[in-house]
């Protein structure tokens, strides 16, 4: 156990490392590489003596634990700046509660390849939309009504369960369209990440796989201070070069990743 922990202690710091950076350098969420990352990092340090389908339950909820405190420091900081559209928030908040739940009692009933296609496939199809990422889209208003909101935000919130993530990539383009500026849907999107990881790591608490807590405490001690630290040195870099080939070059590796993972699944 000593040698073993002497390889995943260094293992996740990187990964918090890389983690942080990439999501204070793109602005993307740091679940996309976490849920990965955790899975074969966990598999192989011989941590985690589980099978695979614990494994990837305790990779994805995680994740959650791990995107919260960054979360909820992002959704406070924005609510100090007054840019939380509080409307949208009433709106998105009942649909997405009720979506993660059941996205959590959806999960813990799908074994690790079914869970391991899905994963690839919404990764793949994240990674596309961060390539071909369109501004200044059209609006409509009909989505920023109850009758919109509620069932997308139903199904944001199981998407979200289903890829460990805080759900800014469904949400932040979503109130877009709805007709909130960009900035003040990014805002808001934080605060509704803040809700879906809260939810999540609270259903994942409570939910016990023959015995075994899903949430990994130990990489969620190490993986969120290096992520916390890094991200504002992300956010530096990214000001002084150009983002959008690190764009494509990060969504490439998505790909790749989800690529392994779906043909493992196989």
């Amino acid at each position: 156990m000593g040698s073993e922990l002497l390889v995943v202690l260094p293992s996740f710091l990187a990964l918090g490392v890389f983690v942080g950076f990439c999501a204070g350098l793109l602005g993307i969420g740091g679940g996309l590489i976490l849920v990965p990352g955790l899975y074969y990092l966990l598999k192989h340090a011989g941590l985690e003596t589980q099978s695979d389908d614990i494994l990837i339950h305790t990779a994805l909820a995680t994740s959650m634990a791990i995107i919260l405190p960054t979360a909820i420091s992002s959704s406070w900081a924005q609510i100090k700046r007054k840019a939380v559209d509080w409307t949208s928030i009433k709106m998105m908040i009942p649909g997405l509660t009720i979506g993660v739940v059941i996205g959590i009692s959806i999960v813990s009933k799908i074994n690790s390849e079914i869970l391991k296609i899905i994963f690839s496939v919404g990764l793949t199809a994240i990674a596309i939309s961060i390539i071909f990422k369109k501004e200044n889209s059209k609006s409509f208003a009909v989505l920023n009504q109850m009758k919109c909101a509620v069932p997308f935000s139903i199904v944001f919130g199981v998407l979200a369960t289903f890829l460990g993530i805080g759900g800014a990539v469904l949400n932040v383009p979503y109130l877009n369209r709805a007709g909130l500026p960009l900035k003040t849907a990014i805002a808001t999107g934080s605060v509704l990440g803040a809700v879906i990881a809260f939810v999540a790591t609270l259903g994942y608490l409570f939910s016990e796989l023959q015995g075994h807590s899903y949430i990994n405490f130990m990489a969620f001690l190490m993986i969120v201070p290096a992520s916390v630290l890094m991200a504002p040195i992300g956010v530096k870099i990214s000001h002084t070069i150009p983002v959008g080939k690190l764009k494509i070059m990060f969504a490439t590796m998505l790909i790749l990743v989800a690529a392994k993972m779906f043909f493992e699944a196989l």
